[in-house]
């Protein structure tokens, strides 16, 4: 299969079980995002957000 994206967005891309998941990035523009995988797939994304004072 082949799937076009778009690549003018700043985003992490996942593909799981042929399905592509957009991960948006944080809303303040700070943080991190960690991929959990479990029994060889993606199981979650978690993000930690950040906001610059």
């Amino acid at each position: 299969m082949t799937v076009e994206i778009d690549v003018s967005t700043n985003q992490i891309l996942v593909v799981k079980d042929g399905q592509v998941i957009p991960i948006a990035p944080p809303t303040s523009g700070f943080g991190s995002q960690a991929a959990i995988w479990v029994k060889g797939k993606v199981d979650r994304v978690e993000s930690l957000e950040q906001k610059k004072i």
